[in-house]
């Protein structure tokens, strides 16, 4: 090859990768110790200088410092606020045919990152082929690193997706389930410390078996990783668990409507070799134990013996075990009866 045609070559490839151009809208995975996260850069290019704007889809919007495209190769930086300190996260990355690939640091941690622009992210075909009907074993951490575990079961009918979960809060429905592609989008209302919580979950297939992704609540006020994986076998029906009784553990607020009002108690249930066990506990302190306590045909029975004007009192009481964590029915004595609801607690 001559000289003049070996110049001409780099000419030409340089010229190449001088025009052109990432302004536009890019969508953005970063992938870290076996997770990733979706996010968006809406870049704008002036010459070799790169502005624009870092996008979270959970927490906002974050200005793009320092940014530079040259030679095909990405630098930029971007502050963000986490737990009430500024931290900055450096891009390091290069165009790789119609892709951005490369790493993104921060402090110690670091992971890679692939960007596409938006007008070509379209799902690859493989993606559409995965189904999440089936079983799930789900797992979402919080903030402060505790893991809470459920099992999703999702059922697809007349082209409609839905769902439930199980866990130590009971069977809970989801509000809505929706796939797009290679991504699934959930909505599920939590009893937690006495309200009712909003949850999103969005996650991304990882072959058939796995789905990545985060949580986060409906408010933005709290979010965290979420994963799941799929189970071989599939597991016992809603209706089944109600049966055979797990599941009903746990701490409960309870309000029962009485002749002298309504009173408030605090209802803890134990399971243990199958057996159900337990306590109430009212305003003052004051500790009942349950009796025969179970659970059959989806129906919560037990008994206990309170004190009723200086004198010991038979009570008893059933419950229908409800779709969303709650205990609803009736108490009786030999004189008087009532309804009473129960709903269970969880603190996090």
């Amino acid at each position: 090859m001559s000289h003049l045609t070996l110049q001409a070559l780099l000419w030409v490839t340089q010229a190449g990768v001088a025009e052109v151009n990432l302004s536009g809208e890019w969508a953005v995975v970063i992938a870290y110790n076996d997770q990733t996260r979706d996010y968006s850069l809406d870049l704008k290019q002036d010459g070799e200088k790169i502005s624009g704007s870092f996008i979270s889809p959970r927490s906002g919007k974050y200005p793009i410092q320092k940014g530079s495209f040259k030679d095909g190769k990405l630098n930029m930086e971007v502050v963000r606020n986490i737990s009430g300190q500024d931290v900055t996260i450096k891009f390091d990355g290069k165009l790789v045919g119609e892709k951005l690939e490369g790493m993104a640091q921060l402090s110690e941690y670091s992971g890679s990152f692939s960007a596409t622009r938006k007008s070509q992210a379209k799902p690859a075909a493989s993606e559409k082929s995965h189904s999440p009907v089936g079983t799930w074993k789900v797992t979402a951490e919080t903030q402060e690193g505790r893991e809470y575990q459920s099992e999703l079961t999702i059922e697809g009918k007349g082209g409609q997706l839905s769902g439930s979960s199980q866990s130590r809060l009971g069977s809970i429905d989801y509000k809505s389930i929706q796939q797009e592609g290679g991504k699934l989008r959930l909505a599920i209302v939590l009893p937690i410390n006495g309200q009712d919580i909003e949850f999103h979950i969005e996650a991304a297939f990882e072959g058939d078996r796995r789905l990545h992704g985060t949580w986060r609540t409906a408010d933005g006020s709290a979010t965290g990783p979420w994963r799941a994986e799929r189970q071989a076998e599939p597991a016992a029906s809603p209706a089944a668990a109600a049966v055979s009784g797990p599941g009903i553990a746990g701490l409960y607020r309870l309000e029962a409507s009485t002749p002298e009002g309504v009173q408030k108690w605090q209802l803890e249930l134990e399971e243990k070799d199958g057996q159900i066990a337990g306590q109430m506990v009212n305003s003052r302190g004051e500790k009942i134990k349950i009796q025969n306590a179970r659970v059959q045909d989806g129906v919560f029975t037990f008994s206990l013996e309170v004190t009723v004007d200086g004198s010991l009192t038979g009570v008893k009481c059933s419950a229908r075990l409800g779709g969303s964590a709650r205990l609803e029915g009736r108490w009786e004595t030999a004189s008087d009866s009532g309804s009473w609801s129960a709903r269970r607690l969880m603190r996090f």
